[in-house]
């Protein structure tokens, strides 16, 4: 740090004009990136297919508006919403690596157990799911 009083150069007489250099080191933290949820498309087959038709039919407001561009968006925000509750969503990138060979059946089923649970809670978002999904996180 450099500082330097100025003398004779003040608004009163208690106060002197004080110039500072400081130098401040910011420190960087690992970004993380955050993944963005993509819909399981590709699970558009025959028996989701036509539940999938039947929502979005009885669910987009299929009224035009003034604007072509609000009602494309709003078609399109439906027809999302409607995919990810049918086919849901699946995390982009794979997972880590995990060796699972040494697992015992009592832990895989508990893992399954807290994977269902938690889908379960990311669907409905409601305390008896959230209660659920604590519960199974505590087992494993």
């Amino acid at each position: 740090m450099d500082c330097k009083v100025v003398s004779g150069k003040s608004v009163v007489t208690q106060h002197k004009l004080l110039i500072l250099d400081i130098w401040i080191r910011k420190r960087f933290r690992k970004i993380k990136h955050k993944l963005d949820p993509k819909i399981k498309w590709w699970q558009l087959k025959e028996s989701n297919q036509r539940v999938f038709i039947s929502r979005v039919v009885h669910e987009v407001d299929w009224k035009a508006q003034h604007d072509p561009n609000i009602t494309w968006n709003k078609i399109a925000s439906c027809i999302k919403r409607v995919a990810k509750n049918i086919f849901g969503e699946s995390w982009d990138g794979a997972p880590p690596c995990k060796d699972t060979s040494c697992w015992n059946e009592e832990v895989k089923a508990a893992i399954k157990i807290k994977r269902n649970s938690f889908r379960d809670l990311k669907k409905s978002c409601d305390g008896v799911s959230f209660e659920s999904y604590k519960l199974a996180k505590k087992e494993t």
